[in-house]
């Protein structure tokens, strides 16, 4: 009996001494990280097992086996041995969770910025493994990776109205047009299609990203902005005819010129190289911040899906090339939507926006501007309290082939206009090919003006716009259900509209001919207006 009794406390002591052998094998027990960093291995291939990164937490353990040679040590998969070697973390799935780098969500206010960073920096497949994180920098993304909350949470520990971004949760790339004109670019001798001529194609390899740009720029917000920008993919290098073959066509005529999207030459925001993010997944996430979730960006190829909490934002940022954000819920602070510097085929779908009880800081609740082409807003909802009156709705401007479709827009009331095309020339890029179509507008309160097409002066450009399926429910407007506004010398011209209204609503047209347009309400309209060059027609339903 006695000797039973020691066996047992034998067994006891093997399972729960520091740095113990467990009972009946070999492997070594390790309490948390730190005491691994000082445990001696005895041979090569040697396996222990840690049982937290802290000690008593629970998170963070898993296997390790010792390497002979020299490896970097990042925290959480490789760990410098003492005397030499290192300890390698055993990965399933190549899955690693940002415990495993020592993210705390046990301890109310701890910054586990680094510790996510560093999971990013060293995994392709990072989870925040449902856990509520607290970060007070922005996690800057690699390309190639998944990043996956599994529902967990990342919020900001910065305080409010900090400097800009300080508070953002992601930077997926960190462009912007005052770091871009540091870049060194590359003239382009010819292009047609998918290939571009160099003088010298030496410093490019296939699978980079590369940035194509105009020489002509509009000056936007104190910013220099090339009138045409492309993100693209090297897909050949024919070095013999100093040729880059890339993975989607130009689609410009005039001088051009090229870099790589990506470089440590130029430093960006917080002293971070310029770079593009590509192919990146993140999903699962909330993230909860005063700032813009996203701010500095350029992406190539990635998927933002299920994302949600409160930012200053839905989708805001610069450079989105080739992406999609996909159901995305979010309370913000300031405006729904802003795609800037040259975002283009790129789609937001399954959008979810509500203003916060705060209030909202904007005056255009989306803005599409700045050389960006074939985006598209689908399937979205957006609230806006009873407490904010923004003047402008959605505003396309300088933008070129979006699709605003199958959407619901709840508003107290509005001083300017719900749904926009506007262009106000000197250089800016045209608007064309523009259309609303699918989109329910509700008012409590009374409008301006339901749809706009405006030009500010006779270098401004629109062509092709459509208004289809769009629907108002609310007072009859102020000003008017459709409006045109051109100049004596620049006229609007191939509008395309057919509009709803429950109460009502007229045409207002000024210089602007050549138009389709048929307005229709349960209250018809009798006008006095001259559209002997429109082609207007009014109709009552029940």
């Amino acid at each position: 009996m006695n000797r039973r009794k020691f066996i047992s406390f034998l067994s006891f002591s093997a399972l729960y001494s520091s740095s113990r052998l467990s009972w009946g094998s070999d492997l070594y027990h390790i309490k948390s990280m730190s005491e691994l960093r000082n445990f001696k291995p005895e041979y090569i291939g040697q396996e222990v097992y840690l049982e937290s990164y802290y000690v008593g937490v629970g998170r963070g353990g898993g296997y390790f086996t010792f390497h002979e040679g020299v490896r970097n040590d990042n925290g959480g998969t490789v760990i410098s041995a003492v005397g030499g070697g290192y300890w390698l973390r055993r990965l399933h799935n190549d899955l690693c969770l940002v415990y495993d780098f020592g993210a705390r969500d046990d301890i109310d206010g701890f910054d586990s910025t680094n510790a996510i960073q560093g999971a990013i920096d060293n995994c392709n497949h990072i989870s925040l493994g449902g856990g509520n994180f607290n970060i007070s920098h922005p996690l800057y993304l690699r390309s190639n990776i998944i990043f996956d909350g599994d529902f967990g949470s990342l919020s900001s520990l910065v305080p409010k109205n900090s400097a800009f971004m300080k508070g953002s949760i992601f930077a997926p790339g960190n462009y912007h047009p005052d770091f871009l004109q540091k870049i060194i670019k590359k003239q382009i001798l010819d292009y047609k299609n998918n290939s571009i001529k160099l003088d010298d194609v030496s410093g490019f390899r296939k699978g980079d990203i590369v940035r194509i740009s105009s020489h002509e720029s509009t000056l936007s917000f104190g910013f220099w902005v090339e009138n045409y920008i492309q993100l693209s993919r090297i897909i050949k290098v024919d070095s013999l005819n100093k040729t880059l073959i890339i993975e989607h066509p130009v689609s410009f005529d005039g001088e051009l010129e090229l870099c790589l999207a990506s470089t440590d030459s130029v430093k960006a925001r917080f002293g971070r190289p310029l770079f593009c993010c590509t192919d990146t997944i993140v999903r699962n996430t909330e993230i909860n911040t005063w700032d813009y979730w996203i701010a500095d960006s350029c992406t190539y190829n990635m998927l933002f899906e299920n994302i949600y909490g409160s930012a200053k934002s839905v989708v805001y940022g610069n450079s989105y090339c080739y992406t999609t954000f996909k159901n995305i819920r979010i309370k913000f602070t300031g405006s729904v939507s802003e795609l800037a510097f040259g975002s283009h085929f790129t789609t937001l779908e399954g959008i979810y926006a509500i203003s916060s009880d705060e209030g909202v800081s904007k005056k255009e609740m989306i803005s599409w501007t700045e050389a960006g082409r074939n985006c598209t807003l689908s399937r979205f909802l957006l609230r806006i309290n009873n407490n904010e009156t923004p003047s402008t709705i959605i505003r396309i401007s300088g933008h070129s082939n979006a699709i605003i479709k199958n959407g619901q827009i709840f508003i107290f009331s509005n001083s300017n206009n719900i749904l926009s095309v506007e262009n106000y020339g000197n250089g800016q890029p045209e608007c064309a090919n523009i259309t609303y179509s699918n989109i329910d507008v509700y008012a409590k309160e009374s409008i301006n003006v339901f749809c706009d097409v405006f030009k500010a002066n006779d270098t401004a450009t629109i062509e092709k716009v459509s208004f289809h399926n769009v629907r108002y429910f609310g007072m009859k407007p102020k000003v008017a259900l459709l409006r045109l506004r051109g100049t004596p010398l620049n006229t609007i011209s191939g509008v395309d509209a057919i509009i709803y209204s429950k109460y009502g609503g007229d045409a207002k047209i000024a210089h602007a001919k050549g138009n389709y347009i048929h307005l229709t309400s349960v209250a018809y309209e009798s006008n006095t207006e001259d559209y002997s060059t429109n082609n207007v027609t009014y109709s009552k339903v029940n």
